[in-house]
């Protein structure tokens, strides 16, 4: 299981809490890595909280809890999610059309 960190955004105060404002996937939703999961908030600097890998996320904390900067929010179950490939992309380097995810074919 990868842990996924309250990120820490206050630099003059370390181990600070926050609250995790928003949730953007459910709990056992299968993401992506980079995948948008939720916004944090500490002293009223908002950011956004990605994936770090691909699998099945399990949520530890529920919105508006203050959290500590550094403490799991979530943790995702990579051994859970069938293996994502990603799919080739169209019409050369840097090109984003055709870029997603697929499962393998079996």
């Amino acid at each position: 299981m990868t842990e996924v960190p309250f990120p820490a955004l206050s630099k003059e105060r370390p181990g600070a809490e926050g609250v995790l404002s928003t949730w953007f996937v459910a709990e056992g939703e299968t993401v992506r890595a980079d995948q948008l999961l939720a916004e944090v908030q500490v002293d009223k600097v908002a950011a956004e909280v990605p994936a770090p890998c691909p699998g099945v996320v399990h949520l530890l904390v529920k919105e508006d809890e203050a959290v500590t900067q550094g403490s799991p929010i979530a943790r995702i179950d990579r051994g859970s999610n069938p293996r994502l490939e990603p799919l080739p992309r169209e019409g050369g380097r840097g090109s984003r059309r055709g870029a997603g995810w697929r499962r393998p074919s079996s």
